[in-house]
């Protein structure tokens, strides 16, 4: 915001002139939007592992965090064992 003040204050208009021919700029160019190629990497494998479905998001999930989940159990489960200090 200080840098639109300045601005302001160096072309001698109000802070609302500035925004407003921003707005405007912004609406005029579209609505376009930003993509981003990825160029991901392909192995040789072929595929999935057996039995995981693809359009299924929450199995993917849990596949992708199941080792993650096991050391946070385990540490829970340590904290549990152990007797507070």
């Amino acid at each position: 915001m200080r840098l639109v003040k300045q601005r302001a204050v160096s072309e001698g208009r109000t802070v609302t002139s500035l925004v407003e021919e921003g707005l405007r700029a912004v609406l005029e160019r579209g609505q376009a939007v930003a993509r981003y190629e990825v160029d991901l990497p392909s192995v040789s494998v072929g595929g999935p592992a057996p039995g995981v479905d693809l359009d299924n998001w929450e199995q993917i999930k849990n596949l992708m965090y199941a080792e993650e989940d096991a050391h946070f159990r385990s540490l829970a489960g340590d904290a549990a064992a152990s007797p507070p200090e």
